[in-house]
């Protein structure tokens, strides 16, 4: 009774937070909606320059912009919390919670 869509544009972003929203569901955190839908939206990560690029390499590619201690903190967010916090990942966020900033 209900349904979770996702949609992914191959970013690591889409399908980590999908992944947060149906295990959270299944654990019964989040009331499943038979007349809607949970929608995250994130802002997209624009790179424009050789710093900006340095810093996405640094710490969404060499690196997981969440480390373990992130993950398993989400993993008991709200849907709410979860939302906040994928809309407020860029370079610089992952640059401050990550000590590099």
């Amino acid at each position: 009774k209900g349904a979770i869509t996702v949609e992914s544009g191959g970013h690591f972003a889409d399908p980590l937070f999908a992944f947060m929203m149906v295990y959270n569901a299944v654990r019964g955190k989040y009331e499943v909606p038979t007349d809607g839908f949970y929608e995250i939206i994130f802002p997209y990560i624009f790179v424009s320059s050789s710093e900006e690029y340095a810093n996405f390499q640094k710490f969404f590619i060499d690196e997981l912009p969440y480390n373990e201690e992130e993950l398993k903190a989400m993993a008991d967010y709200s849907f709410e919390q979860l939302k906040e916090t994928a809309a407020k990942l860029s370079i610089e966020d992952v640059m401050e919670r990550h000590g590099a900033k």
